[in-house]
C-alpha cells in the first residue's frame, strides 16, 4: 500500500484519481481549500471502504502549506507518491496579451508556485524513493 497526497482532490480530476488509487488499496490523503467540500469528498471515499484522510490545504496560500505540512507530519507517515493536481482557471482568463495583470498573478500563484510550494513543503515527508507527479 502506498501513501499518496493529491492536491485539489475534494472535486474533478483529483477526487477521481483518490478514488481510483482507493480502490486499489492504496492510502489517499486528499487536499482542498474548501473545508466543506473537502469533508464531503472525504465522506464519500469513506463510504466506499477507501482508506482515506483530508488536509485542508489552498496552495496559493504559503501559510495553509506550512499548516498542512504540520498536520501531515504528526501522521508520522512517509510519502510514497504527491500529486499536485491542484489549480484554477479564472473566469476573466482569456489571452496573456489582453489579460489584467492581477487575474495573471493569481494563476500564475496557484498554478506554478502552488506546485513548487507544496512539493517543498513535503519534501521532508516523502520516502525514497518516492515520485511527485505535477498535472496542469
Amino acid at each position: 500500500m502506498s501513501i499518496i497526497l493529491i492536491t485539489g482532490s475534494n472535486k474533478g480530476i483529483g477526487f477521481e484519481t483518490a478514488r481510483q488509487l482507493g480502490t486499489k488499496g492504496h492510502h489517499v490523503f486528499i487536499s482542498g481549500r474548501n473545508e466543506q467540500r473537502l469533508n464531503e469528498a472525504l465522506q464519500k471515499l469513506l463510504k466506499e471502504n477507501i482508506t482515506a484522510d483530508a488536509l485542508l490545504m489552498d496552495v496559493s496560500d504559503p501559510e495553509s502549506i506550512a499548516l498542512a505540512a504540520e498536520l501531515f507530519a504528526k501522521q508520522k507517515l512517509k510519502l510514497d507518491v504527491l500529486i499536485n493536481n491542484a489549480g484554477i482557471g479564472v473566469r476573466n482568463d482569456r489571452m496573456i496579451s489582453s489579460d489584467d495583470e492581477a487575474v495573471l498573478g493569481e494563476v500564475i500563484n496557484t498554478n506554478a508556485y502552488g506546485p513548487l510550494r507544496v512539493t517543498k513543503a513535503f519534501l521532508p515527508f516523502m520516502n525514497s524513493p518516492a515520485r511527485i507527479i505535477n498535472i496542469s
